[in-house]
C-alpha cells in the first residue's frame, strides 16, 4: 500500500516527516527549535546561523537555486511546443467568448426593448436580471481568456528570441481588478478602490463599471479588438504549423530518395 502523499512531495513516514520542523515554534521553544533546525540542516547545533530568519533565508535560497536549475534544464523545444499550444488554446477561447458575448448582448438588448412594450409576452424583470448576470459573466470570462492569450504569446515570442510585445495595460488592470473585486468598495453602481484595490486605482477614472450592455466590456475593453488580435495570432500559429508540416514532408521525401 502506498504511503500517504505529503504536500511537500514526500511520503508520510519518511525521514523527512520524522524530522519535520514547524517554522513557527510555540512560545518558549525558540532555542530548542533553532538547535534542532541546525542539526537537521547539517550545522553546528550551538553556533550558526543563529536567528530563525537566517535559517529561513538559507531555505529560501536553496529553493530559489533549485527553481533556477529546473528552469535551466527545460527542453527549449518542449517549452516552445507548450507555448504554441496555449497561444492556440486561449486564442480559440477568445474567439468563442466574443461569439458568446455577441449572442447574449443581442438578447440583452432585444429583451430590454420588449420589456418596455408591456405586452403579455414581454420578458419579465427576472428575465432581464438573468440576462444581465449572464452578460456580465461572459465579459469577465472574455477578459480572462484575452489576458491569458497575451501572456502566453509574450512567452512564445521570448522563447523564439524576439522582443516581447507591449502589454495591454488596461486589459491587465481590468483582469486584476476582477480577480480582486471582493476587495473593492462600491459607489453609484461602480466598483471603486477599497483599502487593498491597487488595480482599481490604475483604471481610467479609478473605477470599474458594473453595469453591462455597452459596446465595451466593463466600459473599457473592445471585444472586436480582442477578436482581431486572436485571429492574427491563431493565423500565425497555423502558418507556422503548416510550414513545419511541409518541411517534415520534404525531409521524408529526401530521406526516401537517398534510400534511408
Amino acid at each position: 500500500m502506498d504511503a500517504p502523499f505529503h504536500p511537500e512531495g514526500r511520503h508520510a513516514g519518511s525521514d523527512y516527516n520524522q524530522h519535520y520542523i514547524d517554522l513557527e515554534p510555540p512560545d518558549g521553544e525558540q532555542e530548542a527549535f533553532l538547535r534542532r533546525a541546525r542539526q537537521i540542516m547539517g550545522l553546528d547545533p550551538e553556533t550558526g546561523p543563529g536567528p530563525a530568519s537566517d535559517l529561513l533565508a538559507r531555505v529560501n535560497s536553496d529553493r530559489a537555486s533549485s527553481s533556477r536549475e529546473d528552469h535551466m534544464t527545460t527542453d527549449p523545444h518542449e517549452l516552445e511546443r507548450h507555448c504554441v499550444h496555449f497561444v492556440r488554446t486561449w486564442g480559440e477561447a477568445v474567439l468563442q467568448q466574443v461569439d458568446r458575448l455577441r449572442t447574449i448582448r443581442t438578447k440583452f438588448h432585444r429583451d430590454g426593448r420588449n420589456y418596455e412594450r408591456l405586452e403579455e409576452w414581454s420578458p419579465t424583470q427576472e428575465d432581464l436580471d438573468r440576462n444581465f448576470r449572464e452578460l456580465w459573466a461572459e465579459e469577465h470570462t472574455l477578459v480572462w481568456a484575452a489576458y491569458q492569450l497575451e501572456r502566453w504569446n509574450r512567452r512564445l515570442v521570448k522563447v523564439r528570441g524576439g522582443s516581447a510585445p507591449v502589454p495591454d495595460v488596461v486589459l491587465a488592470n481590468v483582469r486584476n481588478t476582477l480577480e480582486h473585486l471582493d476587495d473593492a468598495d462600491f459607489d453609484d453602481g461602480d466598483a471603486v478602490p477599497g483599502a487593498r484595490s491597487r488595480s482599481l486605482q490604475k483604471l481610467p477614472n479609478g473605477r470599474l463599471v458594473i453595469s453591462a450592455g455597452s459596446d465595451l466590456a466593463f466600459g473599457l475593453i473592445d471585444p472586436d479588438e480582442l477578436e482581431r488580435r486572436a485571429l492574427s495570432l491563431i493565423g500565425m500559429i497555423e502558418d507556422d504549423l503548416e510550414r513545419a508540416a511541409v518541411d517534415r514532408y520534404l525531409d521524408m521525401l529526401e530521406d526516401e530518395r537517398r534510400g534511408r
